[in-house]
C-alpha cells in the first residue's frame, strides 16, 4: 500500500527489509486462449527487465501442416474413368472425411476453462 518508487527504500519494510528490492508478478498463463498457447514460450526476467518468449511462427506452421498430412512423403496418381455421378459421390465421401478431421483437429485444440 501507498507505495512511492521515487522515494527512498522504507528500512521497515517486510520484503526487501530496506534494500529496496522489487519482484516481478505474472499472471496465470495457464488459462490463455489455444490460439495464445500455441505461440506462448514463457516469461523471463533478465538484465533488461521482463521479456515475454515466443515460440516461432514458422516453426508452429510447418508443424501444423505436417500434422494434418500437407507434405505427403508419397505422391500417388490414380487415373480413372469416371461418370459425373461417381466424381459426385467420391467428392462427396472426401468432403465428409475431410470434415471429420477438421472436427478432430477442433476438438484436440479446445482446452477446458478452469475456475478461479
Amino acid at each position: 500500500m501507498n507505495f512511492d518508487g521515487r522515494k527512498a527504500p522504507n528500512p521497515d519494510c517486510p520484503e526487501c527489509f530496506g534494500e529496496g528490492r522489487g519482484y516481478v508478478f505474472v499472471h496465470d498463463t495457464g488459462n490463455l486462449p489455444p490460439e495464445a498457447l500455441a505461440l506462448y514460450a514463457g516469461v523471463k526476467e533478465g538484465k533488461e527487465g521482463i521479456e515475454v518468449k515466443t515460440k516461432s511462427s514458422d516453426k508452429a506452421i510447418e508443424m501444423l501442416a505436417k500434422h494434418v498430412n500437407f507434405y505427403e512423403e508419397k505422391v500417388q496418381v490414380n487415373v480413372t474413368t469416371a461418370t459425373p455421378q461417381e466424381l459426385d459421390a467420391i467428392y462427396k465421401k472426401r468432403m465428409e472425411e475431410t470434415a471429420k478431421q477438421a472436427a478432430s483437429v477442433a476438438h484436440r485444440s479446445t482446452r477446458p476453462k478452469t475456475e478461479d
